[in-house]
């Protein structure tokens, strides 16, 4: 016998299958809503009123965000 070491290929240590597409997904979903939030908030503190574009932001961050996943993993 040539030793007790296993042949099979070794899985890097670190991220499982799957868990990088897991965070990615998740970073896309939480990034979108954040970036346009405070874009709507400084658009709000330029115009003068209150939180109007920071709902719209949010919104639209969403929107945009869910858009980019589906586009990026969505389609088979």
């Amino acid at each position: 016998m040539t030793g007790t070491r296993d042949s099979r290929p070794r899985r890097p240590l670190g991220l499982v299958e799957g868990e990088n597409v897991a965070w990615s997904v998740m970073s896309i979903l939480v990034a979108g809503p954040v970036l346009y939030g405070l874009i709507g908030w400084g658009v709000d503190g330029l115009v003068g009123t209150n939180r109007v574009f920071l709902g719209l932001g949010v919104v639209v961050g969403l929107v945009l965000s869910f858009y980019i996943v589906y586009a990026r993993y969505g389609r088979t």
